[in-house]
């Protein structure tokens, strides 16, 4: 076949989904001027209004700007329910505002958010502890055989 009349190939890897990441306090770099207007914003920590303030601007604050601003407004109470709906949140996918919603009109949540992992050999264990405890582990092992 003629080299210019060959037909054009292209491999495209699989998509792999850009999660945010589940267990991010703040946002993307840790906290910013973003996180601080968003923990003094009151229109962020009131219950019936944050929904509607949220919906309507798309503006979500993170987990530490929620939690931070449960406490600025709502003082020990603040704190805790900011907290227990982050946990709500983290684990269904919407806030306990978003699930009463959800019961009451019949619809689902969205589900918790996932990290998208990339996909390992399955002859590789996951590894869950940092090189620098590995090493200290090793050593000890080095030292125990010894």
């Amino acid at each position: 076949m003629d080299p210019i009349r060959q037909p054009l190939q292209i491999t495209v890897p699989p998509a792999t989904a850009q999660a945010k990441p589940a267990g991010n306090f703040w946002q993307e770099d840790g906290p910013s001027f973003k996180d601080m207007l968003d923990t003094i914003n009151p229109l962020q920590h009131i219950p019936v209004v944050s929904t509607l303030y949220q919906s309507l601007t798309g503006d979500k604050p993170s987990t530490g700007a929620q939690i931070a601003g449960g406490a600025l407004f709502g003082g020990a109470l603040g704190l805790f329910g900011s907290v227990i709906n982050s946990i709500v949140e983290s684990q269904t996918g919407a806030d306990i505002g978003g699930n009463i919603m959800a019961a009451i009109t019949g619809t689902p949540t969205p589900g918790p958010q996932t990290v998208a992992a990339a996909e390992e050999p399955a002859s590789e264990p996951a590894h869950f502890i940092s090189a620098s405890q590995r090493s200290a582990y090793n050593a000890y092992i080095s030292v125990q055989s010894a």
